[in-house]
């Protein structure tokens, strides 16, 4: 297989479960972002790479077409068309197998709405999609899924020297002004032949622009599909100067279709000072020195607020607090402790922001480590107050609260220990909390996606940084999508790109909200005896619905 193959193989293909019975269709969606259905950007674009979820689509066992793709003869006995606009399609088809079956969107196929019809062995099913002009998604993408997971994704190519490529990641980095390759799917039509057997080189549709950290690129030297193949798509672009630095940085794809603006999907690329370095991000709970040892003993500890303000219809607001704290004590292997770093430094590099999408049934995973006992319970002291009782065995935590906790120096006890951990008794802050100092305006009127918010706040630990979480449902409730910012607290104020804006669900059916958070750096509690680590993670937050338009 060659390397374009691959590439275009890795677009669509996923992890197979096998089905029987009837044919069933659970989500149609672009190969590269699998942005879910009813979301502003979730169209899909002529020409592009598409792939179908369900069961009963197809064999037991995976079958990949040659080119030039099969149409009208299918493959493996699974056959798609598309009718739209009273016309109906044969599709090209990629592979197909019980759970997934993918194919190209005729570039002739008309824009509008449209019915997709997946046959296998004379059994069919068929849903509706939507057809756009251009809806681009970045490929090779790991879901960050909003602040519970980010791992490091390979979504460019970057240029180091004569002749050299490399592909960027965390311990790769690339830096601003070097020239990348981003590759997806969606950018348009091309020749009905170039769907089946390769399109010819050069650019498709209007030029599209790449935002690095919100930063727009100063040249884009190419945009179409790569050399040779079907559905695949480069973009060669140059990463600005001025843009924001970390393994975190947000890069987003933003195409005109017709006259509507949409934007991919916008994952993360790693950048640093100079070429081939290993990032660094403050925000990182866990540094990436500790991945390297074979057994870490880890202590977590924080309090955390959350106050949400909701609206009246007289006027007032109700103002909801929920409060409370937990810890934990456990010894990880290397790759409990990988597995964890990578749920866990999520955090946008500063200045920048990155999207994503999770579906409304996953409660996130809990963290996997051998737990240790402090005892049956903890306690922690504040300035001010009644002091916490946090209950468990290695992981432990208070019941949720309603009570507003104050900032400073708070005390920690377990009393004499217990089995696994002695006596811990020492002091840790609590971070300065900040003042949102636009809330009312922001919650006040809609949103309008087009343009950037800015999000202004006073106050606060000037060591600390504040992010900025916005969250959304699409049109079937089935998913939360939403994006994630991060800046110092000492700027006092982010504006959120309109990139990022463009896309969140519209309306009062999405159930939008955004909530500002407060926290301290470093995260580190100092020594604790007894531990190779000790990370402080307490954070306070204000939660206010909106709506955007």
């Amino acid at each position: 297989m060659t390397t374009t193959q691959r590439l275009l193989f890795a677009l669509a293909v996923t992890a197979a479960s096998l089905a029987a019975q009837n044919p069933s269709i659970t989500g149609v969606v672009n190969a590269a972002s699998l942005l879910p259905p009813g979301l502003p950007n979730s169209g899909l674009a002529q020409g592009a790479v598409f792939t179908v979820f369900g069961s009963s689509l197809g064999p037991a066992s995976l079958q990949q077409a040659p080119l030039p793709l099969p149409t009208t003869a299918g493959l493996a006995g699974t056959s798609m068309t598309i009718t739209s606009n009273g016309a109906t399609f044969p599709v090209p088809m990629l592979f197909t197998v019980a759970s997934q079956v993918a194919g190209i969107i005729p570039s002739i196929t008309p824009v509008g709405n449209a019915t997709l019809s997946v046959t296998y062995n004379g059994r069919s099913g068929a849903v509706p999609i939507t057809i756009v002009p251009s809806a681009f998604g970045i490929s090779n993408v790991y879901n960050p899924g909003l602040n519970t997971n980010l791992g490091a994704i390979q979504t460019a190519i970057v240029s180091f020297g004569t002749n050299q490529t490399q592909v960027v990641t965390a311990n790769n980095t690339a830096k601003p002004g070097d020239t990348l390759i981003i590759w997806g799917t969606g950018l348009g039509a091309t020749t009905s032949a170039g769907d089946t057997a390769g399109a010819p080189y050069g650019n498709v549709g209007p030029q599209p622009q790449v935002f690095v950290g919100g930063v727009p690129s100063p040249s884009i030297a190419y945009w179409g599909r790569s050399p040779g193949s079907v559905g695949l798509d480069e973009i060669v672009f140059v990463v600005p100067q001025n843009a924001p630095l970390g393994c975190n940085v947000g890069i987003v794809v933003q195409t005109t279709s017709g006259t509507t603006q949409l934007v991919s999907n916008a994952p993360v690329i790693a950048l640093a000072a100079s070429d081939g370095a290993t990032c660094s991000d403050s925000t990182q709970y866990i540094p990436a020195s500790y991945l390297s040892r074979s057994s870490t003993k880890l202590f977590t500890l924080g309090v955390g607020q959350s106050v949400a303000i909701s609206p009246n219809s007289n006027g007032t607001v109700t103002t909801t607090v929920s409060s409370g704290a937990k810890a934990l004590f456990g010894q990880f292997t290397q790759a409990q402790l990988a597995a964890t770093a990578a749920s866990v430094n999520g955090e946008p590099s500063f200045g920048s922001c990155y999207t994503a999408f999770l579906s409304t049934s996953n409660n996130g995973g809990q963290i996997s480590a051998t737990p240790l006992s402090a005892g049956a319970s903890v306690i922690l002291i504040p300035p001010s107050g009644n002091a916490l009782t946090l209950a468990g065995s290695g992981q432990y935590k208070s019941a949720a609260g309603s009570t507003v906790l104050p900032s400073g120096t708070w005390s920690f006890t377990d009393g004499a220990g217990g089995p696994d951990i002695g006596p811990l008794n020492f002091s840790f802050n609590v971070p300065q909390q900040i003042t949102w100092s636009n809330q009312a305006v922001v919650s006040g009127s809609p949103v309008t996606r087009a343009n950037p918010l800015t999000i202004t706040w006073s106050g606060g630990d000037g060591n600390g940084f504040v992010d900025i979480l916005g969250k959304a449902q699409n049109s079937d409730g089935q998913y939360n999508v939403g994006f994630e910012c991060a800046a110092p607290t000492s700027a006092g104020q982010f504006t959120i790109p309109s990139s990022i804006l463009l896309a969140m669900p519209t309306g009062p059916s999405a159930f939008a909200s955004i909530q500002v958070s407060t926290a301290a750096l470093p995260y580190t509690l100092g020594t604790i005896p007894g531990f190779d680590a000790a990370i402080e993670t307490s954070q306070f937050s204000t939660l206010v619905p909106l709506v955007y338009k």
